[in-house]
């Protein structure tokens, strides 16, 4: 049944979302515009030190603030300084500490708005079977399109056991982060092989996400039959 009430408010809600949708597109100029100082920026940030770094990368993200934007921006900074796979090492335990730091503020702190926000649109928390939860969890980290946090905070307010949204938000995010820091730092220092082990790893991250995703519709489960009356063959 046709429901005004709730037709109305999910008008409001994409209202909304468009202009936080045009917010961002005239952030994303600004940004794009800031980039081009990005040598001296880059240079003046990798003078703090590393600490301070992977410490705001451990927190920013939870908060919004784009994780590409450190993923990025790590290998050129500290590269050649530390070294790659100790920037590696670094950006992937900055990972583990923001992801954890999300799924808490999403059960303990955003659930009950992100509820009461879902229930006014006339929507849910979904409900997942304990047996797929750590199929789902790969599913929402591997689905392009939503924000980094949003997705974190969407596995805990559906309360995705923890060891299964760290597995699959650590490893997804991991992935994607040593990519990033490969290619940044080829890209930067015009390394040719750091380069082609970044295409190489892309390829191998694109095949095993593949692999992750649920297989329902190729291997549907047999439905159990139901037995017949007692006394009937």
């Amino acid at each position: 049944m046709f429901n005004l009430n709730t037709f109305r408010r999910r008008r409001i809600f994409l209202g909304l979302v468009a202009t936080l949708t045009l917010s961002l597109l005239v952030g994303a100029a600004i940004a794009f515009h800031a980039m081009s100082q990005a040598n001296t920026w880059v240079a003046d940030f990798g003078g703090s030190g590393p600490w301070i770094f992977f410490a705001a990368m451990s927190v920013l993200p939870a908060f919004g603030f784009p994780i590409a934007v450190f993923n990025l921006a790590a290998g050129p900074i500290f590269g050649r300084s530390l070294g790659l796979p100790e920037t590696v090492a670094l950006a992937s335990g900055s990972i583990a500490l923001n992801v954890m730091l999300a799924y808490w503020l999403a059960r303990l702190v955003f659930r009950p708005p992100v509820k009461r926000l879902l229930s006014w649109l006339g929507y849910g928390i979904p409900t997942i079977p304990p047996s797929r939860t750590l199929s789902f969890a790969f599913l929402v980290r591997i689905t392009p399109g939503p924000p980094f946090a949003l997705q974190s905070y969407l596995l805990g307010a559906a309360e995705t056991p923890f060891w299964h949204y760290m597995l699959a938000s650590w490893t997804v995010a991991s992935a994607y982060a040593t990519l990033a820091i490969i290619g940044g730092d080829a890209i930067v220092h015009r390394n040719v092989r750091a380069g082609l082990l970044a295409f190489a790893l892309l390829g191998i991250i694109a095949l095993g996400l593949r692999l992750l995703r649920p297989r329902e519709a190729e291997n549907p489960r047999a439905k159990p039959q139901s037995r017949p009356p007692h006394g009937q063959p």
